[in-house]
């Protein structure tokens, strides 16, 4: 059964004074495909909004993020195992946080630690990715990850590689779908130069994990 909660929200924000919604997800491109706020058919069209986007810090945010929250808890870290930390997730907020939540459960942070929240973020990003590709039902989509694995590449580099896989040659709407459904689930980013790359270390771990399997 499809439900659909727009109706509610925007119920929410014509009579409820007061109230304020906040919708959170790090699929920024399915939260707005669920919200559909550019649509006028929608409920929530014309409502006013805030984005927020959370973008990855850099090594001096990351140590900050981490020494503030260590802090709260009254537990000291070296600072080499911060920057560990920074290196290993990328400083991705969501794993910087996951991986604080498993030193403030062993209350202490080392390395033992940081591999054991790795673990456990690549499982999460196997699920992830498993549904994602149950509900696509494509092994494109395999096919682009693991591309992207290996380092940025551009949009013309992917339709090739699809098309030596393949053997044929396949319509530049269908490449473009396949990299704008993979960008709205959160796996894939665009950058400024116009190549298309994996932003979740994690993400990447994963693949690399199902690769060596494979072989």
């Amino acid at each position: 059964m499809k439900f659909d909660l727009t109706s509610i929200l925007a119920h929410g924000y014509d009579y409820a004074k007061g109230l304020q919604f906040v919708v959170t997800g790090s699929e920024v491109g399915m939260l707005h495909n669920f919200l559909r706020l550019d649509e006028p058919k929608s409920p929530l069209y014309g409502r006013a909004t805030v984005e927020i986007e959370l973008s990855g810090l850099n090594e001096e945010q990351s140590k900050e993020f981490l020494e503030k929250g260590f802090a709260q808890i009254r537990l000291k870290v070296p600072d080499e195992m911060l920057e560990s930390v920074h290196l290993r997730f990328d400083g991705i907020i969501g794993w910087l946080t996951y991986c604080g939540l498993k030193a403030m459960e062993k209350k202490k942070l080392d390395k033992k630690i940081i591999d054991e929240a790795a673990e456990k973020a690549t499982r999460l990003v196997a699920l992830e990715l498993k549904n994602f590709l149950r509900l696509y039902k494509s092994n494109r989509y395999s096919v682009v990850m693991r591309n992207l694995a290996k380092g940025s590449t551009t949009w013309a580099d992917l339709k090739r590689a699809l098309e030596s896989r393949e053997g044929v040659t396949i319509g530049q709407s269908e490449i473009t779908k396949l990299l704008s459904n993979l960008e709205d689930a959160g796996f894939v980013a665009k950058g400024n130069d116009g190549t298309y790359f994996i932003a979740d270390p994690m993400v990447i771990e994963e693949l690399e994990l199902e690769q060596e399997a494979f072989n």
